[in-house]
């Protein structure tokens, strides 16, 4: 592609890379030369010349820049170069580990020291006698309970690695390579909401009401201590609870974001966009307006009109990040790896997405009907779910995960990553894996012709049982804290089906979120002593698209907490697709066109038609369960 590499090359000659500074792609002209590296990069075929071209540009460009264009070349290549990301925290571990952990390390280099372990215990909990973490804000603050949730290192993985997989400025039209199921709109709406679902399931679980929206004429901004340092050693800023100050340079920025909501709220209102081809108010288009509304609420090249409507959802990040910090330097203001590894740490990060969200839920709820098909199915003659059962007692605990977090220090002169050994342990919540049992039976009547075999759609959604204040909680308002824990096609034979799937094999919540170094080269130096091959399946970038799956079940408690379990089939009919595209692992969150049999969020995107009545017999089993949180994975 002689044409990227022109485009590098006049860039370098004229006015060069920005190499200092923030890396952000709200800049125009950082975002251009972003795409121009990417470009480049992507028309390398081989793996060695992609290292030796990058190792080229390393001191021509900003290095998160370079960082950024090679992780989306590697999930995004036409041909040959697809890998797993790494867990992102190994590479950016200032911005997990807390301020004393940092100064942990650097003494011990200061020392001389080549190896060295951390305890990093962000979720405050005792951990076989271990507590190495202490904020003295959060005996005051009752957002701390979350710490465990919001600072869950695979969850910012996973938070990132979708936004690498889907870039704004990526027109998936454009290329021969992909389809249209790149439905980066819907897809948006539905992962941001199943995230925030999620977050709100364990604040219930916490007796804590789930969040409210952010009105930004009056903000109400919640604490946020971050502990964190910059790459210089600089504490990044948080902030207290109270009202900004509206006299901060920062000010104007909310005032931008009152616009594109009024701009965004007239979509919503009129069900009117306005077209950037025809430059006219146009009606969103039938069966694609969630992928209409979610790119414009995004601000990517598919948008309506990129330009009139922005990027609400970065451009509300960005105003979150800074709010409340007093006058931040322009060269201090947070970096793309900053925000979209820490901006699930702030509990007013919750706020703004539940703004987000609350448009397409508001266009959802005034224009769209409610599935007419539901009622049909439960006419689908022959097919009944029996049962589903779990066969193990659901049960969370904490634990340790060892990450490497070498790269928090500086090397010294002819000192290289392989020659230092730095880990940390960091405590995270974590369940013992589970399986349930899906028993289905398929009739077929003596005067009927016995049809081949049919395949259903099976769907498993997690619910409150309680509400916040420990009462029963009306599933009328429990609807919208439903969480999808995993869905897969089954092939039916005649007569009885017994499906036995474990919780590691679940589409949704698809892996721990992040492949930290410690562990490959633990499991490369075990198999050199005991002479054993590996699954290299790991290193697969298409199962690093989704949640993790340490997060699938909420904390629970110790005596135990109740929750409503649904299970639903549905008849399916496997789509086809282009053979150039990726299998996502985690197809509900991240795409694949021959599985998606209806909206992403079917059923409980459209919750005015949705009651308790709509999950019966024959088509759906809907039962109480408990999850126990136990002080150790007691097995």
């Amino acid at each position: 592609n002689k044409e990227a590499i022109e485009n590098v090359k006049n860039i370098l000659e004229n006015e060069g890379f920005t190499k200092t500074g923030v890396f952000d792609l709200l800049d125009y002209d950082m975002r251009y030369q972003t795409t121009a590296l990417y470009d480049m990069f992507s028309a390398v075929l081989d793996w060695n010349v992609l290292r030796k071209v990058v190792d080229y540009m390393k001191n021509k460009v900003h290095p998160e820049q370079l960082t950024y264009a090679l992780a989306v070349t590697v999930y995004h290549h036409p041909r040959f170069i697809r890998l797993a990301p790494p867990n992102w925290f190994e590479v950016f571990p200032n911005y997990l580990l807390p301020a004393t952990s940092l100064r942990e390390l650097y003494k011990s280099k200061m020392e001389g020291k080549n190896e060295t372990l951390v305890y990093v215990n962000i979720a405050n909990q005792t951990v076989h006698g271990k507590n190495g973490y202490f904020n003295p804000f959060d005996d005051v603050d009752e957002e701390s309970k979350l710490k465990y949730f919001r600072e869950d290192m695979g969850l910012s993985n996973m938070f990132l690695n979708w936004h690498l997989h889907f870039p704004t400025w990526k027109n998936f039209s454009a290329s021969i390579l992909t389809e249209s199921w790149e439905d980066r709109g819907h897809l948006f709406y539905y992962f941001h909401q199943q995230l925030l679902a999620r977050y709100n399931l364990e604040r219930i679980n916490n007796r804590l009401k789930p969040v409210d929206r952010m009105s930004w004429s009056n903000v109400e901004m919640s604490r946020y201590i971050p502990d964190l340092l910059d790459n210089e050693g600089v504490p990044i800023l948080g902030r207290h609870t109270g009202k900004p100050d509206p006299h901060n340079t920062w000010w104007e920025r909310i005032q931008e974001m009152e616009n594109l909501e009024q701009r965004i709220q007239d979509v919503v209102d009129s069900n009117l966009v306005l077209n950037k081809y025809h430059h006219k108010l146009e009606p969103l288009k039938e069966g694609h307006e969630i992928y209409q509304l979610g790119n414009t609420l995004l601000g990517t090249d598919n948008s309506s009109h990129p330009e009139f409507y922005g990027s609400y959802f970065f451009g509300g990040m960005d105003t979150v990040s800074i709010m409340g910090k007093g006058d931040i330097p322009e060269h201090k203001e947070p970096g793309l790896f900053l925000k979209m590894l820490t901006s699930l740490r702030d509990p007013m990060f919750y706020q703004f997405l539940e703004n987000t969200i609350s448009y397409v839920a508001q266009y959802i709820y005034t224009y769209m009907n409610n599935y007419q098909e539901i009622d049909s199915l439960y006419n689908y003659d022959g097919l009944v779910l029996d049962s589903v059962d779990m066969n193990n007692r659901l049960t969370t605990h904490f634990a340790y995960e060892e990450i490497d977090v070498t790269r928090a220090v500086d090397l010294a002169a002819g000192e290289t990553i392989d020659d230092v050994k730095y880990r940390a342990k960091v405590l995270k919540l974590k369940h013992r894996p589970f399986s349930y049992t899906i028993n289905i039976t398929k009739y077929i009547k003596p005067t009927e012709v016995e049809k081949t075999n049919d395949l259903v759609m099976f769907r498993l959604f997690l619910g409150p049982k309680l509400d916040w204040r420990g009462r029963d909680f009306p599933f009328s308002q429990a609807r919208q804290y439903f969480i999808e824990i995993d869905r897969f096609p089954i092939e039916l034979v005649k007569g009885h089906n017994s499906i036995k799937r474990s919780s590691l094999n679940s589409t949704v919540y698809v892996n721990n979120g992040a492949l930290n170094y410690a562990f490959v080269e633990d499991r490369v130096r075990e198999g050199k002593v005991k002479k054993n091959d590996w699954d290299l399946s790991i290193f697969n970038e298409i199962s690093y698209c989704g949640f993790p799956n340490d997060l699938m079940l909420p904390k629970g408690e110790k005596h135990g907490t109740p929750f409503r379990l649904i299970g639903l089939i549905t008849p399916f009919t496997l789509g086809t697709q282009n053979g150039v595209v990726r299998d996502f692992k985690s197809f509900p969150l991240c795409g694949q066109p021959r599985f998606m049999d209806h909206w992403t969020g079917f059923p409980f995107d459209r919750v005015a038609g949705i009651t308790e009545e709509t999950f019966r017999a024959p088509f759906a089993i809907h039962k109480e369960i408990t999850i126990y949180h136990t002080s150790r994975d007691n097995k």
